[in-house]
């Protein structure tokens, strides 16, 4: 006659162990759910969405005393033969301001250039100065071209409204290679208030803007 098994046997406490197995799996697996959940929550509500990164540059910048006053390039003349009087940013105190490096061979340049044609008319008569800066090279525009021909006929297609820069050949910004392109925000100070390394964004440029002008 076999006698029943105990339950505190070694293969009673088997049997309940790999039964408990699956639900213990379960009770993981919910677990490492819910933690990736809250995780991505968490990280997606601070995390920059496309035309965030202004605002929160602006909070950042709080907090810094760094300054590029003394930036100053000359600005190209009316009639396209060369470098014309030195735009200052320090002459732009109390303005805030957007500064576009930009090629005229560049695609990305071209088409968002209506945007800032665009900022520039809407923020006209509001303290916003937008200007943008050549970096283009003899040997990079279309042949048969210099670069101010080359200026001059872009000039001619996108009616920008404000002040062209022209670096001189001995300029870091014409010897030193770079992604474009690149837009810079400065606030009423000449502090760098946010970097755009890629193009802009209207909406989320517009934001930044009117934060800055909400400051002293």
């Amino acid at each position: 006659m076999t006698e029943p098994t105990s339950s505190n046997s070694p293969g009673a406490a088997a049997t309940r162990r790999r039964s408990r197995a699956p639900l213990a799996l379960g009770l993981a697996f919910l677990i490492g759910v819910l933690v990736f959940y809250i995780t991505f929550q968490v990280v997606n509500r601070f995390r920059p969405r496309p035309g965030d990164e202004g605002l929160i540059a602006v909070k950042d910048r709080t907090q810094s005393r760094n300054s590029d006053a003394d930036f100053a390039v000359p600005i190209l003349n009316a009639s396209f033969t060369g470098p014309g009087p030195t735009w200052k940013l320090a002459d732009q105190r109390g303005k805030v301001v957007i500064l576009n490096l930009f090629a005229t061979w560049c695609v990305p340049c071209r088409e968002e250039m209506p945007v800032l044609v665009a900022l520039a008319h809407e923020y006209a008569d509001r303290g916003v100065v937008v200007v943008g800066l050549s970096v283009d090279h003899d040997n990079e525009v279309r042949e048969g071209l210099s670069r101010l021909e080359a200026l001059r006929d872009f000039a001619q297609q996108e009616k920008p409204p404000f002040s062209i820069l022209l670096p001189p050949a001995e300029s870091p910004l014409m010897t030193n290679a770079f992604p474009i392109p690149q837009t810079l925000l400065f606030d009423k100070h000449g502090r760098r208030a946010q970097h755009i390394l890629s193009t802009i964004d209207k909406a989320g440029i517009e934001r930044s803007v009117d934060e800055l002008l909400k400051e002293e």
